[in-house]
């Protein structure tokens, strides 16, 4: 991601540390393969996300990176033992 539009997109999310935790968190079970753990904090953290990205996706700042971001995630998880 350019570091313009990761700026960009910094100065339009609000800033939440509950948010910040969950993910945190999320990442730890990922990493430890605990994937019913994982998707209860990712699954939190996105409820409580979506609303700090309010502002990015009215400014169509968020859809610029969105579909980057989508095919990283997709080519990274569909490798042979990416887990």
């Amino acid at each position: 991601m350019d570091v313009h539009v990761w700026h960009e997109l910094h100065e339009c999310m609000e800033n939440d540390d509950e948010a910040l935790f969950l993910w945190g968190k999320a990442l730890e079970h990922l990493s430890r393969d605990e994937q019913d753990e994982f998707k209860k904090a990712s699954g939190e953290a996105k409820k409580i996300s979506e609303p700090l990205m309010k502002a990015c996706h009215e400014s169509g700042k968020y859809q610029v990176v969105s579909t980057e971001m989508g095919a990283w995630f997709y080519d990274f998880w569909t490798q042979e033992d990416a887990f």
